[in-house]
């Protein structure tokens, strides 16, 4: 059995892990391979605003553990966001908003040669376009491949 730091942990389930392991207050449920994060109160976890750096074609890179819920406020055009491997991401859903009166084109792009469905699509892609016209879309990771669920 490991340590880990922070106080008021719940870990249930073999082998769960923290995804923060010096965090507290975190409850677990889950094993070492599909780990399920509750924060209080079954809220999401929000990541915060992601924001294109400098010039066109940025990437900004996702990594574990993933936030549900991420905003976007890029004037960076293009700008490209680069979804963590599918390896690492089983159970993951993932909910990108816009924000801002900046409605840049978003490019949701793979890792290696993941597979990445656009909504409303059989046929996987290098990356999953989030056009001008668009506020919020939503993916899900099967462990196998990313799914983009909506798009509107």
């Amino acid at each position: 059995m490991s340590t880990v730091g922070g106080n008021n942990n719940i870990l249930l389930g073999t082998g769960a892990e923290l995804p923060a392991q010096s965090g507290s207050n975190q409850i677990v449920l889950g094993t070492s391979a599909s780990s399920l994060l509750i924060q209080g109160s079954l809220n999401y976890h929000v990541g915060g605003t992601i924001v294109g750096q400098a010039s066109p074609n940025d990437t900004f890179a996702l990594s574990p553990p993933l936030a549900q819920f991420y905003l976007i406020n890029s004037t960076v055009d293009p700008f490209n966001i680069r979804m963590p491997s599918v390896s690492t991401s089983k159970g993951a859903v993932v909910t990108f908003r816009r924000t801002g009166v900046t409605q840049n084109q978003v490019f949701f792009q793979r890792t290696g040669s993941d597979p990445i469905y656009p909504d409303h699509s059989t046929t996987s892609g290098t990356s999953v376009t989030f056009d001008t016209n668009k506020r919020q879309t939503q993916f899900i990771c099967d462990g196998d491949a990313w799914y983009q669920l909506f798009l509107n």
